[in-house]
């Protein structure tokens, strides 16, 4: 276990047997450790730390050997706030390396466990490491040569048949070769897992008999869960997590963590106290001044206190462990607004991403500094919506993308302008003079919303599941649906429609400046029922089914190869405005970027508000390593093909189509004419030129 400088508590083995335990409370006059003979013992043999003062305790315990269970138990004198009279609390060690038993998300009693169920998690005393961390060799990649690929543990590796049955769904799953060669195949480099700390459900949850799936409600910010541990192996659950680590950094593939520091399962006023309440609740929550109450800004009940020195530290203590200790390369923070915080007299506010001391912190910091660093620009309030405020070398997922790409491809023809600037990286948003492209993690779905497959099905989400009445999930979610009754024989089956508008969608994500992110299952155009909210349900709706009749692997794997071999989508500068006028053909010895119609004309003014066709062609400067070409990319959002005639470029005499998503024909150009090609219904074109 992690022994820092005044940490919150952390127990350390020092020599054979013993082993030492420091505890900061500022508002505890007396601090135990108790240790438990077995998982369902009411009590155990107590050991007194040592009260140095200023809130600090500490003592070593001799006698005690690797997979001791144990738990903190704090006093209070009457009156503390925060503290019934005379309260005393029975926790969970916040730098426990190991938890075992069921995480309990309901009130804990006073000082003692709850025997009558069983329930409580306590923390174990670990055992040596039999797995070295790993680190991953990263010399020649780049901000921008990173595809990420954002993957649940188990949902991405339950229902995958090439994985040995007691592999599936674990850590070890995410470590065996199918499931590598799988993202290898996808040209990934990047895997980005949701939460993988120890974590809790929710009691209104398991009074439906559901789970909470994604892990977005932590106990811990040290200890793995077991949740994703391999029963049939010897080896720890944190061992379990190296492993995985260095199978995936052997293949050369990143692994980013998502990481919920914003709140823990300990909840609001009437929470459960787990672990940090029954420590020192003011000094690692925010409070309401002069009340008892929680501030709220992740919309879970709490939010963590970054503007305390000693909840600062746990952060900081956390995400250096899982980089020194376990090896990963990076982080996902989840809601990173509510991580932006600065003191405003007795209030706190939200700071600026770049100003934000956990942010600093990280890019001073001689372990983390090279990590890589990507957050959500908002937190669950409206004063939380930070995009485009965070630092040089903290990217920022880019909900713009999602929801402008989207409405591109639901056939708004409001959207062009929109569409073209995300697929340009943004700029508007994120250059503020000392950011790149690379600020901008680009992505059409992820973990929360329609799956990729559900947002070209459902005109509107499907949550009843979830037990809420279809209340919750996002009502507003741009969705670009192909309904029975659009399609006839002229345009195709709605299936084929919507597997081309899949790909089509992919195409305009991975051709995009910017670092794509692809949400597990999309390739396989998982589906969840329509349902925008699926966090409680453990089951195959949010399971990868792997059948090869829905597979968009090798189109994905084909434009990702494409992305990587032409030098624009490495490039991390922005697109300067074309010098050459715009009535004279595209000059790509001077200009970077420009945009046309379906007749092969730049667009005018009124089409950029309100285009008459569904198409917008790009043409792109680049080289693919052999010498300079032209990237010609073509999106048809309408149902119904669409004839395009291919622009002037100076000094290119012919074009080729390397990605073919839905080219019906090439016409030859004739005398003073240009090359048309048409493109299908939802389909796309990508030729070099």
């Amino acid at each position: 276990m992690y022994s820092g400088s005044n940490p919150l508590v952390a127990s350390k083995v020092s020599r054979r047997g013993t082993v030492d335990f420091n505890v900061y409370s500022s508002a505890a006059n007396a601090v135990e450790v108790v240790l438990l003979p077995d998982l369902s013992a009411p009590d155990g043999d107590r050991v007194a730390l040592e009260n140095h003062g200023s809130g600090s305790f500490s003592g070593s315990i001799d006698g005690v050997e690797p997979g001791q269970l144990y738990l903190v138990s704090t006093r209070f004198d009457a009156g503390t706030p925060f503290y019934p009279v005379g309260a005393s609390c029975l926790v969970v060690d916040p730098y426990a390396r190991q938890l075992v038993g069921r995480l309990l998300n309901g009130p804990r009693g006073q000082d003692q466990l709850d025997s009558a169920t069983g329930a409580l998690c306590v923390g174990v005393v670990p055992t040596m490491a039999q797995i070295e961390p790993s680190r991953c060799d990263l010399s020649a990649r780049t901000a921008l040569s990173r595809v990420v690929y954002e993957a649940h543990v188990k949902g991405a590796t339950q229902r995958f048949e090439m994985i040995p049955s007691d592999l599936r769904g674990t850590y070890l799953g995410v470590a065996s070769d199918p499931f590598i060669e799988h993202l290898l195949s996808l040209g990934v480099t990047t895997l980005e897992l949701l939460p993988i700390f120890a974590f809790a459900d929710e009691p209104e949850l398991t009074q439906r008999d559901l789970t909470n799936f994604w892990g977005y409600n932590p106990v811990s910010f040290f200890a793995p869960t077991d949740r994703y541990r391999c029963s049939t192996s010897e080896l720890s659950t944190l061992d379990q997590v190296r492993l995985m680590v260095r199978n995936l950094h052997e293949a050369g593939i990143e692994v980013v963590l998502d990481v919920v520091y914003n709140h823990t399962a300990e909840g609001g006023k009437d929470g459960p106290t787990l672990s940090f309440k029954g420590i020192d609740t003011a000094s690692y929550y925010l409070t309401e001044p002069g009340t008892l109450e929680y501030v709220n800004w992740s919309g879970t009940g709490n939010t963590f206190n970054l503007t305390s020195t000693h909840g600062l530290q746990v952060v900081m203590d956390s995400l250096r462990f899982w980089r020194a200790e376990v090896g990963v390369d990076g982080y996902r923070f989840d809601l990173g607004a509510a991580l932006c915080q600065e003191q405003d007299g007795e209030q706190v506010r939200h700071s600026a991403g770049a100003t934000s001391t956990l942010f600093r912190c990280i890019g001073q910091d001689p372990v983390l500094r090279d990590a890589y660093v990507v957050t959500e620009p908002w937190d669950a309030t409206l004063e939380g919506q930070l995009i485009g405020s965070f630092g040089s070398t903290v990217g920022e997922w880019n909900g713009r993308f999602r929801d402008d790409v989207r409405r591109f491809w639901s056939g708004d023809r409001r959207s062009f302008g929109a569409f073209a600037q995300r697929t340009s990286g943004s700029q508007e948003i994120f250059d503020n003079g000392a950011r790149s492209v690379a600020a901008s993690l680009n992505y059409l779905t992820c973990h929360d919303g329609m799956t990729l497959y559900d947002l070209l099905s459902y005109e509107v989400k499907r949550n009843q599941a979830n037990g809420w009445e279809n209340t919750d999930g996002q009502n507003d979610e741009v969705l670009a649906p192909i309904l029975e009754g659009q399609a006839n024989e002229r345009i195709g089956s709605v299936e084929v429609l919507r597997r081309r508008a899949a790909v089509s969608m992919i195409a305009s994500l991975v051709l995009s400046k910017g670092v794509p992110m692809l949400l597990y299952g999309d390739e396989y155009l998982r589906s969840q029922d329509g349902n925008n909210n699926a966090y409680c349900h453990d089951a195959p709706i949010t399971w990868t089914s792997y059948d090869p009749a829905t597979s968009i692997v090798d189109e994905i794997g084909s434009l990702v190869a494409l992305r990587k071999r032409l030098s624009v989508f490495s490039e991390m500068g922005w697109y300067r405005p074309r010098e050459t006028p715009r009535s004279v053909p595209f000059d790509p010895s001077q200009d970077d970027v420009e945009f046309y119609n379906a007749a092969g004309s730049t667009l005018s003014i009124e089409e950029w508000a309100d285009s008459p066709s569904g198409t917008l062609t790009t043409v792109t400067q680049t080289s693919d390593g052999q010498g300079a070409v032209v990237l010609v990319t073509i999106y048809n959002s309408a149902l119904d093909e669409v004839e395009v005639v291919l622009p002037s470029v100076q000094g290119c005499e012919k074009f080729v189509v390397v990605f073919d998503g839905g080219v019906c024909g090439m016409t030859p150009k004739g005398d003073g004419g240009r090359e048309s090609l048409t493109v299908a219904g939802k389909g796309c074109a990508v030729l070099l030129g």
